[in-house]
């Protein structure tokens, strides 16, 4: 199996998103992991637009 970039971006995200929720003390994290494997995108800008597309289903006021 080889090791790319988007597989290391992957399990950077699911990292980064399990150690906010142990740092703020959001439970599940497993949510959070979930949530971060099905944003990754082929790239950055895709990234951010669709994290930001959730972040507006949660509050439609941004």
């Amino acid at each position: 199996m080889k090791i790319g970039a988007r597989i290391i971006k992957t399990g950077v995200a699911v990292a980064t998103a399990i150690y906010l929720c142990k740092l703020l003390k959001v439970e599940p994290s497993t949510f959070s992991a979930i949530s971060a494997l099905l944003n990754v995108q082929p790239s950055v800008h895709q990234t951010l637009k669709k994290a930001l597309e959730q972040v507006n289903v949660f509050n439609p006021g941004l």
